[in-house]
Parts: C-alpha cells; sequence; structure tokens
C-alpha cells in the first residue's frame, strides 16, 4: 500500500488501524515500534501518539526504539 509514508509503506491512516486493531486483540500483549524517522509532520506524529495512547489505556505494553530522533520522533515514542 502507497500512501503518505516511503513507497511501499502503509499510509497514515492504514497505520492508525492497525495500531487500534493491536489495542483490542487478546493475543497482542505489547506493540513494538522501530522509529527510525518519522517522515510525517507534527499533527501525524500527534495522531500516532494517540493511537499508541489508546494501546496503553487497553493495558498493554508499547516499546519504541529510536533511530535518530527529532522533536516528532519524541513525541511519539512519549507514547511508550
Amino acid at each position: 500500500v502507497g500512501g503518505l509514508f516511503l513507497s511501499g509503506r502503509p499510509s497514515l491512516l492504514d497505520l492508525i488501524e492497525k495500531i487500534d486493531e493491536a489495542a483490542v486483540a487478546p493475543e497482542i500483549g505489547v506493540v513494538l515500534v522501530d522509529l527510525q524517522s518519522f517522515p510525517l509532520g507534527m499533527a501525524a506524529a500527534t495522531e500516532v501518539f494517540e493511537a499508541l495512547m489508546r494501546v496503553r489505556e487497553a493495558g498493554k505494553q508499547v516499546e519504541v526504539y529510536l533511530g535518530q530522533a527529532g522533536i516528532k520522533e519524541y513525541v511519539v515514542a512519549s507514547a511508550a
């Protein structure tokens, strides 16, 4: 699926939907995010943060591994 991310990567909407699915899936206990860079703006980073917070509110762990982090990457990672 193309979209807002680099070719072959999911769109922002696809990513949010997958995170939300993980929040309610009983077989998933931890969501791991390998965040090397975040190619979208601050509003998109905030949306991903909010989705990851829904995972935490569902009682699951969120772990984020950062590459070269800027402010957008830290916004997303602060959900962990």
